[in-house]
């Protein structure tokens, strides 16, 4: 659908107005009650569970240890079976692999599997990552074909709440969603502690 303005259709409109084509409202209450539905547009969305669990997540690097108020039985989506895990990230312009303790959630783990199979789950990840990218994070999306076989990622970083990780060998971002098809389908999220 296109929507085509114009200027002699802007004009009218903006004419029709200063001119008081519709009537006053009779009384302050009305007048509120008209202005309320601009007001009403501006408030920002509630976050869908999906994005209100990962927030909880970040917000729980700063536990002393980190992540220790998520209960056992956490997850960021049904399905997604999540716990304190280590995972090694390449980073910098050479590619340095830097170990890094952190939260990990694991959506598909499926050794052997076709791309077929992951894609669903992977374009679930992707409406899911942008549904919370309106609370103010920076996507960054990155596909690596330099194995051999692809590697997918989506990484997250918020300078107010989860600012970068930053090491002599270059930075990454704490937040990573990553679909690696090295050996099957392994998608996962991945929240770096501090």
């Amino acid at each position: 659908m296109r929507l085509i303005c114009s200027g002699a259709g802007l004009f009218a409109i903006a004419f029709a107005a200063a001119c008081g084509s519709g009537s006053a409202p009779e009384s302050a209450e009305q007048a509120l009650a008209i202005a309320a539905p601009a007001d009403a547009a501006e408030a920002p969305l509630p976050l869908s569970p999906v994005c209100q669990n990962l927030e909880r997540l970040v917000a729980a690097r700063g536990d002393s240890p980190a992540f220790a108020s998520l209960p056992d039985d956490f997850a960021v989506k049904e399905g997604a079976s999540c716990a304190v895990a280590d995972k090694v990230i390449k980073i910098g312009a050479d590619q340095t692999p830097v170990t890094f303790s952190g939260y990990a959630c694991v959506f598909k783990q499926e050794p052997g599997a076709t791309e077929d199979a992951a894609w669903p789950v992977w374009q679930s990840v992707i409406a899911d990552v942008s549904g919370c990218g309106a609370n103010g994070w920076t996507m960054l999306t990155n596909t690596d074909v330099s194995a051999g076989v692809p590697a997918r990622s989506i990484l997250l970083f918020r300078d107010a709440d989860a600012p970068r990780l930053v090491l002599p060998e270059g930075t990454t971002e704490p937040v990573r969603f990553e679909w690696s098809q090295a050996g099957g389908q392994t998608i996962l999220l991945f929240v770096a502690a501090p």
